[in-house]
């Protein structure tokens, strides 16, 4: 099972409106200023939308990568 969410706009909103999240505000994408502005503030959850539930092992990883 695979997905991903682009939050590129999200960013570069947040850098224009100089939005302030936990006393963080994200200066640049710069990839050490992104990396930082994540680990503060990015939150996620896997759900299970199929109709009987899991039908799969629930993963116990997961990888987030980056094209950069």
């Amino acid at each position: 099972m695979t997905g991903q969410v682009i939050i590129t706009d999200y960013l570069v909103e947040q850098i224009q409106r100089q939005v302030t999240h936990r006393g963080m505000q994200l200066q640049s994408l710069d990839r050490e200023d992104v990396v930082a502005y994540l680990k503060m503030n990015l939150h996620w959850r896997i759900t299970d939308v199929s109709p009987c539930g899991a039908t799969s092992p629930r993963s116990k990883t997961l990888l987030v990568s980056s094209d950069h």
